[in-house]
């Protein structure tokens, strides 16, 4: 079987090709265009995609192009590319590219952005570089706080059953709408951790907004997020500022 290849067109004089890291590509090439950056942010000073540190995350539309190999392309779609650049950066995508494929597999594209693989390859100047694929997510949160604080505690509680501990969710980048249906996703596994979660969860409301006191992370979820913490909402809930604007532009947590 052939590897299964990323192409990307930066712009109009620089391209790359990626090979991909993952182990599900059953196509054996995508092709990625009309990339613009996302991050980072105006608040942080831009760094060149091929400068070693460099950590972007861009919006692209991916097609893949089964044509050179005898099949028909499917239509292009939007997706977000996080990029990284040298030896550190690319270890973390490597590590969050492995959480995706493995404890989240069957939690993509509903409770984390659907993953399409992570693909590496060198710069110019004999870098490396990695780039890890993923749903776009440009939807609109819920302007009903209650059913966003809702969301956040059962998606929360999906991702510890399945054996991570996240360890950032107070933070509102670290939460996308989906462009499917405007749900929660939660994002940016660099640094998260396999956990062996005491609380078992159901699923059901009741249960997600029943005190968690044995775990710290849904602890701390349950009393920022749960139905007792009305009153300090503006001050605690960082979702809560932002509940109609596009979240994706947050996507890149340290």
């Amino acid at each position: 079987m052939l590897d299964s290849i990323l192409t990307v067109f930066l712009d109009q004089k620089t391209t790359y090709k990626l090979w991909s890291l993952s182990p599900k590509n059953v196509c054996p090439h995508f092709v990625a265009r009309n990339v613009t950056q996302i991050s980072p942010t105006r608040r942080e000073k831009p760094r060149h995609y091929s400068k070693v540190g460099a950590r972007v995350v861009y919006r692209a539309l991916l097609q893949t192009d089964r044509g050179i190999f005898g099949g028909a392309n499917c239509a292009p779609f939007a997706v977000a590319l996080k990029w990284g650049v040298g030896a550190e950066r690319v270890g973390l995508l490597r590590r969050e590219a492995a959480i995706y494929e493995n404890e989240l597999r069957l939690l993509q594209g509903s409770v984390v952005p659907q993953c399409f693989g992570l693909f590496a390859g060198r710069t110019a100047n004999g870098a490396d570089v990695a780039c890890l694929v993923l749903e776009w997510c440009g939807g609109f949160a819920s302007a009903d706080v209650g059913e966003l604080n809702r969301q956040i505690l059962l998606k929360a509680s999906q991702i510890h059953v399945a054996g991570i501990l996240h360890g950032s969710l107070l933070e509102g980048r670290h939460y996308v709408a989906s462009s499917l249906d405007n749900t929660i996703r939660i994002i940016d596994f660099a640094h998260a951790c396999i956990h062996d979660c005491p609380r078992e969860v159901s699923g059901s409301l009741a249960e997600v907004h029943r005190q968690c006191s044995d775990c710290p992370e849904l602890a701390l979820l349950e009393r920022t997020f749960g139905p007792h913490s009305a009153a300090r909402a503006g001050k605690v809930r960082p979702m809560n500022a932002v509940p109609r604007i596009s979240l994706f532009n947050l996507l890149f947590g340290e």
